[in-house]
């Protein structure tokens, strides 16, 4: 793995200066028109076959075998809509827009990994398809893919993602089981009557019966018995047109998030039932929705075993296995409900600079950890 070690360490000034690149130059969701672009040129001067899922999917094949199975690999590419907040050369160009989330460090390492692939394709027992994925953080990515084909002819038998993270020095982890949640977006819409505070009697202030509820249902998050870790969270209220106006209607949105489905449906029905008291005690009417609901994603075994191991030769004890799951959502749910497949994650703290949490408009990661985790991505695939 001398040589390996080599090749990796010569191919870094590529991956971080493109990763800059991406950073200077961030797409929203299904606005990615030009980071597509760039990593169709990449592909082609691989010679690697691909294909655009409108409008800004990139799926790539690298063919070893036919015959041989195939490893599927996703990489985000999309930004947020926050303004890049850092004082470094390679900060966000496009005023309010940043890659808060690592998504240009992803896809900036994944096409080193191609790279690195093409040229040990002989060494492969595995074809490989690339999933450059738009989209993820509105949660839209993954099926538009689907919707596209990207699991199809052949069908992956196994996938890989992973993610960028500072909040530790450099290192890995993957989760046993769970390593992201199932996830929804909560809305409740509270229909009451309007009039004058003066004539208090005659209304029924919808905003009274929002909050209500509200505390009642944060609640759940001290009082409810569950499997495992979850979280329900409010972060919009909207209600009213004036002050002295009774509000006829309100509306709150928030985030349900748990590891199983079970507990999902069980606290999604206690919200449920909490609504029906709140009508009943309030005289209101109370509508619960879902404005999404995002499957969790769930390690297999097997791949564990096989990212662990590559893992430890590359990073040590450094490399550990977690019973500990993040309560974030991630679309790759979808595909993990239709094939095996494994999450890694990838400490890089930063040394001399603070670290900020993803989403933030400040975030950033140690570059530094591109050499390792393209080490240990090849290495798991050589396994395959």
């Amino acid at each position: 793995m001398t040589q390996i070690k080599t090749e990796i360490h010569a191919l870094l000034p590529e991956i971080i200066l493109l990763r800059r690149q991406l950073h200077q130059n961030p797409e929203l969701s299904l606005e990615e028109y030009q980071t597509a672009d760039c990593i169709e040129a990449h592909l082609d001067a691989l010679s690697i076959p691909h294909r655009r899922i409108e409008p800004t999917g990139v799926v790539a094949d690298l063919i070893v075998n036919p015959g041989y199975p195939t490893t599927a690999i996703r990489a985000e590419i999309d930004a947020l809509p926050i303004a890049d907040e850092k004082a470094v050369p390679y900060a966000s160009r496009t005023p309010g827009v940043s890659h808060a989330c690592g998504h240009d460090g992803i896809t900036a390492l994944t096409l080193g990994l191609a790279r690195l692939l093409s040229a040990h394709k002989d060494e492969l027992s595995t074809n490989i398809r690339f999933l450059f994925e738009p989209a993820e953080e509105t949660g839209r990515g993954a099926r538009l893919l689907m919707d596209g084909g990207a699991l199809e002819s052949p069908k992956p038998d196994q996938l890989i993602i992973f993610h960028f993270a500072n909040s530790e020095p450099f290192g890995m982890e993957i989760q046993e089981e769970a390593s992201t949640a199932t996830v929804a977006g909560l809305k409740i819409e509270v229909t009451g009557s309007s009039g004058h505070w003066a004539e208090a009697s005659l209304g029924n202030s919808a905003v009274s019966a929002a909050a209500s509820l509200l505390c009642d249902i944060e609640g759940l998050n001290a009082t409810a018995v569950t499997q495992r870790p979850f979280i329900i969270g409010f972060g919009t209220i909207n209600g009213g047109v004036k002050s002295n106006v009774i509000p006829d209607a309100c509306v709150m949105e928030g985030t349900l998030r748990a590891f199983t489905e079970s507990d999902f449906d069980l606290l999604l029905s206690a919200i449920r039932r909490m609504a029906e008291n709140t009508e009943k005690r309030t005289g209101t009417q109370i509508r619960v929705g879902l404005s999404h609901r995002t499957p969790a994603v769930i390690n297999d075994p097997r791949l564990i075993q096989k990212g662990f191991a590559a893992g430890q030769t590359v990073f040590g004890s450094r490399c550990v296995l977690s019973g500990s799951p993040f309560l974030v959502g991630d679309n790759a749910g979808w595909y993990f409900k239709e094939l095996p497949g494994l999450r890694i994650v990838f400490f890089a703290a930063q040394d001399t600079a603070p670290n900020y949490p993803i989403h933030h408009p400040k975030f950033d990661f140690n570059e530094g950890i591109f050499g390792p985790a393209l080490e240990t991505l090849y290495k798991m695939l050589l396994s395959f």
